[in-house]
């Protein structure tokens, strides 16, 4: 119930949505067997053993390939393999209008990431990020800068995080 709560409450900015992961898990992919293989391997470094042992938790994956070649199906599929709820992050949704907005709006959705992953000692969490190379075009570019800030951050974060939230970005250029 407070799971259910806590993605209630996500739901209502529209920066995170609760992605249901299809039936079968990564089982239900055809292909894509060095990734899973990979996956498989790092779900054991979120066990309690694997922290007590002092083994780092993986920050992510990125899945790069053309359409329609599992990628995303992959990602809402990690959940199920993982045991780990899955919310997509919306970076468009982030983009504000005024100055430092859309740096917070995406400060606040990763946090709101973090703390439904658990902290520290949580069970985990997927965060799925879709076609992330569009999400982040023109940094370096863009004359206001706000995409630039926006990456610092996404990379800042991902640099200092604990919580076992693993990213899985995906890109199709």
């Amino acid at each position: 119930e407070m799971a259910d709560e806590k993605c209630a409450q996500l739901a209502k900015d529209g920066i995170l949505e609760r992605v249901k992961p299809p039936v079968g898990g990564l089982d239900a992919i055809g292909g894509l067997g060095a990734l899973k293989a990979w996956l498989f391997e790092m779900h054991g470094a979120f066990s309690s053993e694997a922290r007590k042992f002092g083994l780092a938790m993986p920050k992510g994956a990125l899945a790069g390939g053309v359409q329609g070649s599992g990628k995303s199906e992959s990602a809402k599929a990690l959940g199920a393999a993982w045991g780990m709820p899955v919310f997509r992050l919306d970076i468009a949704r982030c983009m504000g209008s005024l100055v430092g907005e859309t740096e917070q709006n995406l400060l606040r959705a990763l946090a709101a990431a973090d703390a439904m992953a658990g902290g520290e000692d949580g069970g985990g969490l997927i965060l799925w990020i879709d076609e992330i190379e569009k999400a982040f075009a023109g940094t370096g570019t863009d004359l206001s800068g706000v995409t630039t800030k926006a990456f610092g951050v996404m990379l800042t974060w991902l640099q200092e995080k604990t919580s076992p939230t693993f990213v899985f970005a995906t890109a199709n250029d």
